[in-house]
């Protein structure tokens, strides 16, 4: 508590004035005049004592009288003062009483003699923390909520009003009470540590608080609330919550969260995200952007708008155009291929069966083409070509859908309408539906002219006997074989009957047999044996003649009926004739040989098939080898498929084909049986700079750091750009898939052709993204140190003891360039940018200091008179003292220190008065040595002298021991100095010898 006695003690030694010293009166030898009367040593001794002592009683004798009167001091009453003096001119032997009132500032009990008692047992200077008007006996006390540190106070207007911030309850006090309480407020003249009255002070009200020793009001910061009165400090504003009016929170808004602490400054709910409701507490509480929609902007109450045709929003996403080629939040993209996406689509929309879409980013689906059949969600409708036994009108939905009808076929892929669909050819019959081919041959004996259903037809119309229509040979769909025909398996008509042979029966899948020898059968004929048609001369007729067959050259026949063949025919391309006589070809040409025609042997020399064609057998000219394919040999019946990793291409303007394969080129691959050196481009993203490749497989994928942004090439396009990383395989500059690449992360820092960027370098951090050079990361913050390599934030604060300047990289430095040790004077806590210096009045000798306790208060006797010293700045001045602490060399406070008071003497460095001892004294503050007492008076306070009292003589230092006049003589006034001062007895007899000047009898 402030005001306790010690301080009070200071106080008033620091502020009492020097003492007024009065002469007193002494008989004189002979005379007539009142002596004063004598004190004894114990009283003298007495002045240096409280003031509140009280006086014991004297008595005056007065010399001649033989009653032996007695002299009263001053009446008995407080408040006035008097001197008693004998006034012989009036009335000899009498005495004369004055009486005066006190002078204000002072008080005077019974029996002062002065107006200004100083330290006496009659009075005293009004004391601190009391009033002394005029006339006054007892000091009043400076009223409740006042004090007065000082003393000689005259009037009620002395006393201070207690300072705000403090209170001062009881009366009469010399220094302020206290401090105010917590969740208060105290002006100038509070009572009371709690006052409720609203003139001195009152309760904190709401919005303000109070902490211990309020002089006024602080407002609550925005960012901090509290909703009652009488509060110490501040609450903290909650999540969710807002506070900006400081009496109460509010919902954070609707488009924002406001996390802990948030105050006046609610964050924004992110992109992708919006704020469905006010209160939100973090960043996690903002909703993803719902499905088909986008939110392009941070801070957002509601989605901002569908998204865009061709493009699907899932969730989260911020752009109405989300795509993998622009950075996006959430899921979404445009829209995949084989499906499509309306405006405000979700996820992409599988085409529906019949239409199709071979391109991203699409709102509708295309038409499926006629000749394709498309299924849900096709992408490319080309490979699924109409089924054969089908056609594919436009919307086909699947290769069944639409089928040809019984009696019809089609063998060909991609057909488009009902149109397509080929009627059973003739000799063939189609039975069901959607057939590939015909079902087979019609049935031996019958004939089907076409778009049969069934291997016997019957010819349209009513007919009750099968015969009816044997005649109509040109009947839809058929009809069965007559006489003079016949119909093998397949007949598309009615065969007449072979000249040469007879038929004579219904149904005939074949003529009954061959003419006979001799005999000739024309056509339709029905006998074996025809007497009109007998074998003429000059030509033969073997068993089944269908005419009269002329001999080959050189031979004839000279008979009629010649059975034996005479002529010879000439061997037919492709074939040949060995021999003579001869009425068909030998056979076939051999494999690998080619015959134009009258050829007499298989495999003549210079028709051997040539290299770059193919000569099977019965090959009438060289068949040149077609695209795909090569021959390098001659002779051959085949050529070879072309390998895999070459080409084989030829003109069709060329007469010959391959043969010899060419090595694919490089940027290319080329499987079996390739016909174009293009056909198969490498893909984006990779290359091939070597010849003969044969799959996609053996393509190099584009190497780290660089970029391959077309098909087919055969080295990178050129380096990663700056700011971004390129992995294997990148197909832009600047990848942002993640997979390929991507921009260079925080922490890093990308330079041209960067594979994944370079760590920032220790001593910097980097929170952006797509840095180009090292110069780009951000040096390391004041106060804070980054120790590792690709820093996003700084690591971690400064350690204690330490201070770091800006791009530190250790959290202890000691280079001077990026900080050091705390230096001595000053200290260094946790996260500190610049060392902090000691305050005044403490000093720090060591390095490394970590808070203000490693501040030492200034030693006792010295003085630390700046900031930031390593040592006390010098002794305290001569006439002071300084405790501890203390930051100037002439302190005043009383406190740390102070001028040296009455009494005391102080040598430089003084921490502690000195008082002055017996003999001596000094009567004033500030003093630097204590003076000899002088003769005649004795020094026992320190800081007044007192007269040698009656019966005594002091020598120069008499202290306390103070000596009496020898027997024989006496002290008849007070001063003496020496020992022959003392008067010496002239007669009558000595009453008392301790007193030494009474006398009886005649002098």
């Amino acid at each position: 508590m402030l005001g306790s006695t010690g301080a009070n003690s200071k106080s008033r030694a620091a502020s009492l004035r020097a003492w007024e010293h009065r002469e007193q009166r002494v008989p004189e030898q002979g005379g007539g005049t009142a002596a004063q009367q004598p004190q004894s040593i114990a009283h003298a001794a007495s002045a240096s004592q409280p003031r509140d002592w009280v006086q014991g009683s004297s008595r005056r004798r007065q010399r001649g009288s033989a009653a032996g009167r007695l002299e009263r001091p001053c009446p008995q009453r407080d408040g006035v003062w008097g001197d008693s003096r004998s006034d012989e001119s009036t009335n000899p032997g009498t005495e004369r009483l004055t009486r005066l009132v006190l002078n204000a500032g002072f008080y005077c009990l019974e029996g002062s003699k002065a107006p200004t008692p100083i330290a006496s047992v009659f009075g005293d200077i009004c004391t601190p923390g009391h009033f002394c008007p005029s006339a006054t006996a007892p000091p009043v006390p400076c009223p409740s909520g006042t004090f007065r540190s000082t003393p000689g106070g005259k009037s009620e207007d002395d006393c201070l009003l207690c300072p705000s911030g403090f209170y001062c309850k009881e009366p009469g006090k010399d220094s302020v009470e206290g401090f105010c309480e917590p969740g208060f407020y105290c002006l100038i003249g509070a009572k009371t540590a709690t006052p409720r009255d609203g003139v001195t002070g009152d309760i904190c009200p709401v919005g303000y608080y109070c902490p211990l020793g309020s002089g006024g009001l602080k407002l609550h910061q925005n960012g901090t609330s509290v909703n009652h009165t009488g509060t110490e400090e501040s609450n903290i504003c909650p999540e969710g919550s807002l506070c900006t009016n400081r009496e109460r929170t509010e919902p954070c808004h609707q488009d924002s969260y406001c996390p802990e602490v948030s105050g006046t400054f609610p964050q924004s709910c992110p992109y992708g995200t919006f704020g469905a409701s006010r209160g939100l507490r973090k960043r996690s509480d903002c909703i993803p952007c719902l499905g088909g929609s986008y939110c392009s902007r941070p801070g957002l109450s509601e989605v901002e708008g569908p998204c865009d045709p061709g493009f699907y929003c899932e969730s989260g996403v911020n752009s109405p155009r989300p795509s993998q080629y622009s950075a996006h939040t959430g899921k979404g993209g445009e829209c995949s291929v084989g499906s499509y996406c309306p405006r405000n689509s979700t996820v992409s929309i599988p085409c529906p069966p019949g239409t199709y879409n071979s391109e991203i980013g699409q709102s509708d689906c295309k038409i499926c083409l006629a000749g394709y059949f498309c299924l849900g969600g096709t992408s490319n409708p080309f490979p699924l070509k109409c089924p054969k036994g089908h056609f594919c009108p436009e919307r086909t939905r699947f290769g069944e859908e639409y089928h040809c009808p019984p009696g019809t076929y089609n063998s060909l892929l991609g057909q488009q309408s009902s149109a397509d669909c080929l009627i059973c050819p003739p000799g063939q019959f189609c039975e069901g539906i959607a057939l590939s081919s015909p079902s087979g041959n019609c049935s031996k004996g019958w004939y089907c002219t076409g778009g049969s259903v069934t291997s016997k037809p019957l010819p349209q119309g009513d007919f009750s006997n099968i015969s009816d229509c044997a005649s109509q040979e040109d009947v839809f769909p058929g009809n069965r074989c007559s006489p003079g025909f016949f119909c093998p398996e397949g007949s598309s008509f009615p065969l007449i009957c072979t000249a040469g042979y007879y038929c004579d029966q219904y149904e005939l899948a074949e003529p009954t047999g061959p003419c006979d020898a001799g005999y000739y059968c024309p056509i339709d004929s029905t006998e074996h044996a025809p007497d009109s048609f007998r074998c003429i001369a000059g030509h033969y007729c073997p068993e089944g003649s269908p005419t009269p067959k002329p001999c080959p050259e050189g031979i004839f026949s000279s008979t009629p009926m010649s059975k034996v063949p005479e002529n010879c025919l000439p061997c037919l391309p492709g074939f040949f004739c060995e021999g003579v006589r001869l009425f068909h070809p030998t056979g076939l040409c051999a494999s690998g040989y080619y015959c134009p025609g009258g050829q007499s042997s298989p495999t003549t020399a210079n028709l051997l098939c040539p290299p770059g064609s193919r000569c099977p057998a019965g090959s009438p000219s060289p068949d040149p080898c077609p695209r795909g394919f090569y021959q390098a040999l001659k002779g051959q019946s085949e050529c070879n498929p072309c390998p895999a990793g070459s080409y084989c291409y030829t003109s069709e303007l060329d007469n010959w084909g391959v043969e010899a394969p060419q090595q694919c080129p490089p940027g290319h691959f080329c499987p079996r049986r390739i016909e174009f050196a293009t056909e198969y481009k490498y893909p984006h993203g990779t290359f091939s700079n070597k010849e003969g490749r044969t799959s996609a497989a053996e393509c190099d994928l584009c190497p780290p750091g660089q970029f391959c942004s077309q098909e087919g090439m055969t080295e990178p396009s050129g380096s990663c750009l700056t700011g971004f990383y390129c992995l294997i395989g990148a197909m832009y500059p600047n990848p942002t898939d993640g997979i390929t690449g991507d921009i260079c992360p925080m922490g890093k820092f990308c330079e041209a052709g960067s594979v994944a960027g370079v760590d920032c370098p220790i001593g910097h951090y980097s929170n952006k993204t797509g840095l180009t050079s090292p110069s780009n990361c951000t040096p390391c913050d004041p106060g804070f140190c980054c120790s590792h390599l690709g820093l996003t934030s700084p690591q971690g604060p400064c350690a204690r003891g330490y201070y770091c300047k800006l791009g530190a990289r250790s959290p202890n430095p000691d280079n001077g360039i990026e900080g050091t040790v705390c230096p001595a004077g000053y200290y260094c806590v946790s996260g500190t940018e610049r060392p902090v210096p000691c305050p005044i009045g403490t000093y720090n000798p060591s390095k490394g200091r970590d808070s203000v306790a490693g501040c030492l208060p200034c030693d006792p006797g010295h003085y630390c008179g700046n900031i930031g010293l390593t040592q006390p700045s010098g002794l305290c001045f001569e006439g002071y003292y300084c405790i501890g602490h203390t930051s100037q060399p002439n302190p005043q406070d009383g406190e740390s220190g102070g001028v040296c008071p009455e009494g005391f003497y102080c040598h430089a460095g003084t921490y502690k008065p000195v008082p002055c001892p017996s003999g001596t004294f000094l009567n004033h503050s500030g003093g630097t040595e204590c003076v000899v007492c002088p003769a005649g008076y004795f020094c026992v306070s320190g800081n007044k002298i007192n007269l040698c009292p009656l019966g005594f003589y002091c020598t120069e230092g008499t202290g306390a021991d103070i000596t009496s006049c020898p027997a024989g003589t006496y002290g008849g006034r007070m001063g003496l100095k020496e020992e022959d001062d003392c008067f010496p007895r002239k007669g009558g007899i000595l009453l008392c010898a301790s007193w030494s000047f009474f006398t009886t009898g005649e002098v």
